[in-house]
């Protein structure tokens, strides 16, 4: 059993390394992060080994992680986009974040796909991502509900007729 001094001496230690690491954490930190980046890039195959690996032997929590990472990014995406806080279609008001899609306001999400990902066909995930990592560039998008964004479209098509 310990006596008093001990778990005084231990308490302390304790506080002098908490104290420590606060102090430290942002030095520490870009340290870590440099450490990280050199060791990632060293061990570039033996990484890509073990993550195929794990994927293959966890494929179910795989899955499960990718979708609550998509819907995580579809939330931060549309919470971005939202008219006064409020996730909704901007046309009719349906707020069912399933159904709800980032619109071109100027009909020209084929085309900018195909200028940044070489293919108009990436959307969805790979289009919000794009999104997050250019900050949410505010000029051109709006959220619609997957019946407004149809009707767009049809009406788009019947004007170019």
């Amino acid at each position: 059993m310990p006596n008093k001094n001990d778990l005084e001496q231990k308490e302390y230690r304790m506080l002098y390394a908490r104290k420590y690491r606060e102090k430290n954490r942002e030095r520490d930190r870009e340290k870590n992060l440099e450490y990280g980046r050199k060791y990632r890039a060293e061990h570039k195959d033996r990484i890509r080994e073990l993550t195929r690996r794990w994927i293959r032997q966890n494929s179910v929590r795989n899955n499960e992680l990718n979708v609550a990472e998509r819907d995580r990014l579809k939330l931060a995406v549309f919470t971005h986009y939202a008219i006064n806080g409020e996730i909704k279609c901007c046309k009719c008001g349906f707020n069912d974040l399933r159904a709800l899609t980032i619109d071109h306001i100027d009909n020209n999400g084929a085309e900018e796909r195909r200028r940044l990902f070489g293919h108009r066909m990436y959307a969805g995930t790979t289009f919000y991502r794009w999104l997050r990592k250019n900050n949410y560039p505010n000029n051109g998008y709006q959220i619609l509900c997957a019946n407004c964004n149809w009707i767009k479209k049809v009406e788009y098509n019947r004007c170019r007729k």
